[in-house]
């Protein structure tokens, strides 16, 4: 009953699913420098204040659960709030490390703002309950991991054998997948008779569930179509306090909010090869680099046997396979010029065009952007260091050529965040820009193709436009076509 994105006709969401109504609404929280976990467990606390006012209710004695995104939230309320005595997380705790060698970062609220980079995992959720009683509800075959899971139970039982009350914290694993087995069922009702002194027998009962009507509050089953109700589009707009531009000290705060680091340096530029189509030449490299995280895919562009002219960095928004086709490519290759493209992270060899992630909307992986939020980066920053390696090797390929770049689509964030940072570019061309950020937080129903550049916390700071600006007032020939 609490879609964020009701369409009154059909009772459904616009936008999809759960999980992708979380992920449209969490992208333009992160925008603001927020989260959707902070939503979430706002309403859990709500939920226990309004408890607090019932006669009938001891808040001495009160218990969470919840399965999958419910045992997300109840990791997350139970954390924050003192009331929930006793509580019991299922098919959710894992280990960031361990999510991130399996499927991957999962939808919005389960990515608190730059949580990784500042040192939190799973375990401080129980970390910080403890001495008070938790049980982590777990399956073998989860998709959540159970390796995760074991590692995570054996840090947080040290807190509580410190606290002197190692019993207090316990985990049951069942064989099963993303579900509430019948043991796991009747090991947390047995939990909450324990510690919330409740009688009866944990056996499991057979029950016959309401229906959906029957467990409607509201006349239409939706809040946001039955009152004029609140939703986070409508908070995130409320709250956010608006831009400051830091004047002086853009670039500075450009690598600060985007997470650029560059720290990549080019160990070897691999020739793969070449491929020749109308007379037009194209090799095939691949770049390595001190981290060994990665290897980026690298075309040169030019007719055969022509002097070199300036070069031309050409970023495509669907990958470096685009760019032969391109029709203004003749023109410039005819003008003697050598044109360089790449795939940056994300687009085309480097991508994973199988993914399914429970964020994907529109054929647009969300959960890529929610990782890098959860790293302190952002995928236009990660982007940026791409490029940085790619002029290394232009840089010591061709000695110092006059080097332009065109940026087509969604591939300017990128190009915006690197020059503003290091500049090697005489001119810039834009084509098809993508509009200002702002839109995605002032729009209820924005593009989700711009989701996928969203920085995290950018928009208090800058926005496309203003390194824009910036790079016109330094200097950079600038050109939006």
């Amino acid at each position: 009953e609490r879609l964020q994105y009701p369409d009154a006709e059909t009772g459904k969401s616009k936008v999809g699913g759960p999980t992708r109504e979380h992920s449209y609404a969490g992208v333009q929280t992160l925008l603001t420098g927020t989260s959707l976990t902070d939503y979430f467990i706002w309403d859990g606390i709500r939920v226990l204040d309004y408890l607090e006012t019932r006669p009938e209710v001891n808040m001495n004695r009160i218990g969470m659960t919840g399965r999958s995104g419910g045992g997300t939230q109840t990791a997350q309320i139970a954390a924050c709030d003192d009331r929930i005595y006793a509580a019991a997380p299922e098919c959710y705790i894992t280990s960031f490390k361990r999510l991130l060698q399996s499927i991957g970062p999962q939808d919005a609220e389960q990515n608190p703002y730059n949580a990784i980079a500042k040192g939190f995992d799973h375990a401080d959720y129980l970390h910080i309950r403890a001495p008070k009683p938790t049980l982590m509800i777990t399956t073998t075959h989860d998709f959540f991991s159970i390796q995760g899971a074991r590692e995570t139970f054996a840090e947080v039982q040290k807190s509580y054998a410190a606290f002197g009350m190692p019993e207090n914290v316990q985990m049951v694993e069942d064989f099963g997948i993303h579900e509430s087995t019948k043991n796991n069922r009747e090991a947390l009702y047995a939990f909450f008779q324990k510690h919330l002194s409740l009688p009866g027998n944990s056996a499991d009962v057979e029950t016959s569930p309401f229906t959906v009507e029957e467990l409607w509050v509201t006349p239409t089953g939706q809040i946001g179509t039955s009152f004029n109700s609140e939703t986070v589009f409508n908070l995130n707009r409320k709250y956010f306090p608006g831009k400051k531009v830091a004047e002086n000290d853009l670039p500075k705060k450009v690598a600060q909010i985007a997470g650029i680091d560059f720290q990549r340096n080019l160990t070897a530029a691999v020739y793969t090869g070449k491929f020749t189509k109308n007379n037009i030449e194209v090799q095939k490299y691949f770049l390595e680099n001190d981290r060994k995280d990665y290897a980026l895919p690298v075309y040169i562009i030019q007719k055969e046997s022509t002097a070199p002219g300036n070069i031309i960095v050409w970023f495509h928004s669907e990958g470096k396979a685009k760019v032969p086709e391109e029709p203004q490519l003749a023109e410039i290759l005819n003008a003697g010029h050598i044109v360089v493209s790449t795939d940056l992270p994300g687009t085309g060899e480097l991508q994973d065009p199988d993914f399914t992630g429970d964020g994907v909307i529109q054929g647009i992986p969300f959960n890529y952007t929610f990782g890098a939020n959860l790293a302190g980066k952002s995928i236009p920053g990660i982007q940026a260091e791409a490029i940085d390696l790619l002029v290394q090797f232009i840089q010591k390929k061709f000695h110092g050529k006059t080097t332009e770049t065109v940026a087509e689509g969604n591939a300017a964030p990128a190009v915006l965040h690197y020059a503003v940072l290091k500049n090697p570019f005489s001119k810039i061309t834009f084509r098809n820009f993508p509009g200002p950020v702002e839109e995605l937080v002032k729009d209820k129903y924005y593009d989700p193709a711009q989701a996928f550049n969203a920085v995290p916390g950018s928009l208090k700071w800058y926005d496309l436009r203003d390194l824009n600006e910036y790079l016109n007032t330094s200097g950079t020939e600038i050109i939006i076509e």
